[in-house]
C-alpha cells in the first residue's frame, strides 16, 4: 500500500468514475501536404511511441428494497432497505526509454462496499465489493515491472500493441526479460 495516499472523505460518484474513464491519450493529427487535411498518423507513419496512458474504471451501484426476514443473523443478507456502491480504478502507465526496454505501471483505487457486505447470498452480490470494503478510498500498487526484448535475428516479425505492451518491429528470434512486480 501507498502510505500517505490517501482521500479519506471524498466519495466517488459515477460522474468521477465516467470521469476518470474518459480520459485518454489522443494520437496527434498531421497535416497531408497533398490533400492539405488533417489525417491521423498511419501505421506505417507513426514514429514509435515513447509512453502510454491507460485508464479503466468500474462503478457498480446496487439497491435492494425492504423484504421479510425471520431468521437474519450477522452472515445474513438484511432485510432492511439497502443501497450500496463500489468504484475500482486503474491507471496504467508505460515508458519506453530505448529500443526493446518497457517499463509498466499499475495503481488501483478500490472503494465501497456491497450490500450487506457482500455476506448472506450464495454468491457474491457484487464480486468488486469482495475485494473493497472501505469507507474512503485506498491505492495499491499492482504491477510494476521493466521488460527488454533482446533480438536474435530470424527476419523481421511484428508484436501487436496492447495493455502493457507497446508493440512494434523486432525480430522472429528474441529472448524477452520481464522483472518486476506482477
Amino acid at each position: 500500500m501507498l502510505s500517505g495516499v490517501r482521500l479519506a472523505t471524498l466519495p466517488l460518484s459515477a460522474a468521477a468514475t465516467v470521469a476518470l474513464a474518459a480520459v485518454g491519450l489522443v494520437a496527434p493529427c498531421r497535416a497531408d501536404p497533398a490533400s492539405g487535411d488533417a489525417a491521423a498518423p498511419s501505421e506505417t507513419t507513426a514514429p514509435d511511441k515513447v509512453w502510454a496512458i491507460h485508464v479503466q474504471a468500474t462503478d457498480v451501484l446496487q439497491y435492494h428494497p425492504a423484504f421479510r426476514s425471520p431468521f437474519e443473523g450477522p452472515n445474513s443478507l438484511s432485510g432492511r432497505e439497502q443501497t450500496a456502491n463500489t468504484v475500482n480504478a486503474s491507471f496504467f502507465a508505460g515508458l519506453r526509454p530505448w529500443r526493446g526496454g518497457q517499463f509498466w505501471f499499475d495503481l488501483d483505487m478500490n472503494q465501497g462496499f456491497a450490500p450487506s457486505n457482500t455476506l448472506g447470498v450464495a454468491g457474491y452480490v457484487n464480486g468488486e465489493g469482495a475485494k473493497v470494503g472501505h469507507h474512503s478510498p485506498y491505492f495499491r500498487p499492482q504491477r510494476l515491472f521493466y521488460r527488454q526484448i533482446f533480438e536474435l535475428g530470424g527476419g523481421e516479425d511484428d508484436i501487436d500493441p496492447d495493455l502493457f505492451e507497446f508493440g512494434g518491429k523486432t525480430t522472429r528470434n528474441r529472448l524477452t526479460l520481464t522483472v518486476g512486480k506482477f
